[in-house]
């Protein structure tokens, strides 16, 4: 504000409501005060001197966060005010009657704006790092399927994958997606599709299912979990695929050697034992079951019994 006591009514006003006022008188001052440690709300006149206001409301809204910015201008300046507002001002206060009653009000309204805004900014911003933290790809479901959010995960292996946002990102839809699946990976993505909707239609608490994924020459293993998400604003589901390729691969690997080591076993003529370490067998080859008498898996034998000498020969 340039006018000497005009600013001087609206600081005292300001000041009166509980509020902190830095003034500046001209617009390179006021360049200088945005510079520096960013005020909660910028009330700007829109003539400082010569020059309209404009680069204060650009430097406000270019500010990360943007810093509410609130018009005051002189009767007859509606126009100019209206178009503040559609450039991004917050408000704006006409110069007239008891107008300081009218910018304290708004300088109060702007400043809750601002704060719940920037605390939904922070919720958003934690929601994000928390589905980023996690080692899975994730989409958020509104009630009818619609993509809403993913995290970097998800972002990322569509990208690797060759698919694009509008393919597979928010504001597609999961259903969709399900019924664009061919060849085996269809199968399981209509067994996805079906759990998703039985999770949205409360029918299931949680929905898991494991599935292979040959989009890339190696071969993966995926489970994918369809749990609900409930809101204030309705219902919905978190859908998270787990890349478990280590583990079944490990599996495969255990699966095998056992295979492995049940072939050895069966294929020598001396008696084998396998023991856990309470004594109970757990596995014995043929030759031992000739030489006990019959299969005497799952019971807790006595060595003694297991070395008891061998019936002697006819003659």
């Amino acid at each position: 504000e340039d006018d000497a006591a005009t600013a001087e009514l609206e600081e005292r006003a300001l000041r009166r409501s509980g509020f902190d006022v830095v003034v500046a008188d001209s617009l390179e001052q006021a360049i200088l005060l945005m510079n520096g440690p960013p005020p909660s709300v910028v009330v700007l006149d829109f003539n400082i001197g010569v020059n309209p206001g404009w680069p204060i409301l650009d430097l406000g809204i270019a500010s990360n966060p943007p810093i509410p910015t609130i018009m005051v201008t002189a009767m007859g300046d509606e126009t100019l005010a209206s178009e503040a507002i559609s450039r991004g001002a917050s408000d704006y206060v006409i110069k007239t009657g008891q107008f300081v009653d009218r910018l304290v009000q708004s300088v109060d309204s702007t400043m809750r704006v601002a704060r719940a805004e920037q605390a939904l900014r922070q919720m958003k911003e934690w929601q994000s790092a928390i589905l980023g933290s996690v080692d899975a790809h994730i989409a958020l479901l509104n009630e009818s399927g619609d993509i809403v959010l993913v995290n970097e995960g998800w972002t990322r292996f569509a990208e690797e994958n060759g698919f694009s946002d509008q393919e597979n990102g928010p504001g597609s839809n999961y259903f969709l997606i399900a019924d664009n699946v061919r060849g085996v990976e269809g199968e399981y993505a209509q067994q996805a599709q079906e759990g998703l909707r039985k999770v949205l239609e409360e029918q299931a608490a949680i929905f898991s299912l494991e599935y292979p994924c040959n989009l890339t020459a190696d071969h993966r293993w995926f489970r994918v979990d369809i749990s609900p998400l409930r809101h204030e604003g309705g219902k919905g589901a978190v859908v998270m695929h787990v890349d478990i390729t280590a583990r079944v691969l490990a599996e495969e690997s255990r699966l095998e050697n056992a295979a492995l080591l049940d072939n050895i076993l069966q294929s020598v003529d001396e008696g084998i034992l396998v023991v856990d370490r309470k004594g109970v067998l757990i596995k014995q080859n043929v030759a031992a079951e000739k030489i006990l008498g019959d299969s005497a898996e799952g019971r807790a034998l006595e060595w003694r019994e297991w070395l008891r000498p061998l019936p002697e020969s006819p003659g």
